[in-house]
């Protein structure tokens, strides 16, 4: 069995003093609105950030963000720039892309077919996708994949990254609606679906339907790896600030509807506890 799946991963940390800061701060902020100046107006990337709250570009700015980004930027827009992508959800956030990741690593490992192929539903920029498929092609596995999203924007800019990381001929991107491509697609073709993130914006009765028919559409043995926003202290923030309206979701909320299907599954947080994540797997004999 391939184990690169199995390398050391560094996660992002939260300080119980950042916890205690926040949990006062926060409030405060939101209830004077000064966060909404300093954090949309004086942050340039938190203007971008609260513009397209939701999109790859919000999710790229937080996942890509070094210090040296803001270079040229005045000593304020820094500096809180720099607060707001330290924050809980912004380093969750990360961590949830790195789990991701390595579940991701881990299924593919675990499958002996040489060729797998991989649906990414509501892919943004497909990302995690991209580098499990980088990591593993030339190496004893064929990885394809195929990315759905509604934003031809979003599909763009996975092109350059999967061109950046030599995977473009291996990769197909889709322009429309999953719910489509899952009921019209090849249905029994993909070992593996991925849908991380996309729902944090369904609503229980949508999500438990999308989630029953990506059970019908893999074959038996299947896997799919998905994730959802927890309940946490800058959910207020994030709605108020941001304008990230997102459904947020317990594990025991998650397990009822992942429940609803006849997956095998686990539900379990990234190391900071802001995103559960779903790792399930349709069986042999269903």
């Amino acid at each position: 069995m391939n184990n690169m799946g199995e390398k050391k991963i560094l996660y992002e940390n939260v300080s119980m003093l950042q916890k205690v800061i926040e949990k006062i701060i926060i409030p405060l902020i939101i209830k004077t609105k000064i966060g909404l100046w300093l954090f949309t107006k004086i942050s340039h990337h938190g203007a971008l950030i609260k513009e397209n709250a939701g999109s790859y570009k919000s999710l790229d700015i937080i996942y890509s963000y070094k210090r040296q980004d803001t270079k040229g930027e005045n000593f304020w827009s820094r500096f809180y720039t720099h607060l707001l992508l330290n924050f809980i959800n912004a380093k969750a956030v990360r961590n949830r892309k790195l789990v991701i990741e390595k579940e991701l690593k881990k299924i593919i490992s675990s499958i002996e077919k040489k060729e797998i192929n991989i649906a990414s539903l509501g892919a943004g920029s497909g990302e995690a996708i991209i580098q499990a498929m980088q990591e593993f092609n030339g190496n004893g596995k064929i990885i394809k994949s195929v990315l759905v999203d509604l934003s031809e924007d979003a599909l763009d800019y996975s092109r350059k990254l999967a061109f950046n990381a030599d995977v473009v001929n291996s990769m197909e991107w889709i322009c429309g609606d999953l719910r489509t491509f899952i009921k019209n697609g090849r249905k029994g073709n993909f070992q593996i679906v991925e849908m991380a993130g996309i729902g944090d914006y369904f609503e229980d009765k949508t999500l438990q339907k999308l989630i029953l028919s990506i059970y019908k559409f893999l074959p038996p043995g299947g896997s799919f790896i998905s994730c959802n926003v927890a309940p946490n202290i800058e959910k207020t923030f994030l709605d108020k600030i941001l304008n990230w309206k997102m459904v947020y979701r317990s594990k025991k909320e998650l397990e009822e509807i992942m429940e609803q299907t006849e997956f095998d599954f686990k539900v379990f947080p990234e190391p900071l506890g802001v995103h559960y994540i779903i790792v399930a797997q349709k069986p042999n004999n269903p």
